[in-house]
């Protein structure tokens, strides 16, 4: 057998270069040793997950003059608000709820909308608005205004969450404008 070279990249996927000169009976990748195993990557892309989401919900709510959370007792100077909604609140209840989530597909064909609570079956049947320049590519985070019926919650309107009220906060995620995304959004807001 010909001598095997691991050579690392930034790719962390791991590659081969066979050499000339023999070696023992088999390839030794000590890489693999210091992977995580499935049961850790799961909980990492949860943890992740999560972190999104909690982000999105800042910004969503930091918007104080139009969103809000959810409360257990309503009032009426709170009807001006959008109240913002975990999944779990729409379980049973027929009214129109702002609820901001994660989309994912979990079977073929078959779209849910999860947060940290849980994860409810969705339609697009009865959509009414959807946010038009945006793109909503499975595993994004939404904002979304539905209703639950039949065991699925129906979207009504999907939006993107906002950017950050505070301005400083808009532009310090990434610094890296590769696309001119930034420049646009700066344009809009003036």
């Amino acid at each position: 057998m010909e001598k095997a070279v691991y050579i690392p990249e930034f790719t962390q996927f791991p590659r081969a270069v066979v050499g000339t000169q023999k070696v023992g009976s088999g390839l030794n990748f000590e890489h693999y040793l210091n992977h995580k195993s499935i049961k850790n990557v799961n909980s990492t892309r949860m943890e992740y997950f999560t972190q999104r989401l909690a982000q999105a919900e800042e910004r969503v709510l930091s918007h104080t003059d139009v969103y809000m959370k959810a409360k257990l007792s309503k009032s009426e100077a709170d009807a001006q608000y959008r109240v913002v909604h975990n999944v779990h609140s729409v379980l049973g209840s027929e009214e129109r709820k702002w609820v901001i989530g994660i989309l994912t597909q979990k079977e073929d064909g078959m779209y849910y909308l999860e947060d940290t609570t849980l994860s409810v079956r969705i339609s697009f049947a009865e959509i009414e608005y959807v946010e038009p320049d945006a793109y909503f590519p499975e595993n994004s985070v939404v904002l979304v205004e539905g209703k639950y019926k039949n065991d699925m919650f129906f979207f009504l309107r999907v939006l993107q969450p906002p950017l950050h009220a505070n301005k400083a906060f808009k532009f310090k995620l990434n610094d890296m404008d590769y696309f001119g995304s930034y420049i646009k959004m700066a344009e809009n807001l003036k």
